[in-house]
């Protein structure tokens, strides 16, 4: 949670040095399920055919990460995955 609240603040003080006005800056939810079962699928074997099919248990696990990152994400916790900006010149 630091980090990403150093990140916004970064991005933020970088888009107003450049003169930008109504900045908007939030975080994106993007694949946190994809990313979890790909670690999961390298973990024991160092590699990983991507699409190959995972256990039930660990698309299960991955899809309840993404559930809690979309929820703390509505809730207005700057957690998401990707940082995005709008502003005007």
């Amino acid at each position: 949670m630091a980090s990403s609240a150093i990140n916004v603040l970064l991005l933020h003080r970088l888009v107003t040095e450049t003169s930008f006005r109504s900045i908007h800056i939030w975080t994106t939810i993007r694949d946190a399920d994809g990313l979890f079962t790909a670690s999961e699928a390298v973990r024991p074997t160092g590699q990983s055919a991507w699409g190959s099919r995972q256990p039930i248990p660990v698309r299960i696990v991955g899809r309840a990460y993404q559930f809690v990152e979309y929820v703390l994400v509505a809730l207005g916790c700057q957690l998401g995955e990707e940082l995005a900006v709008t502003a005007e010149k």
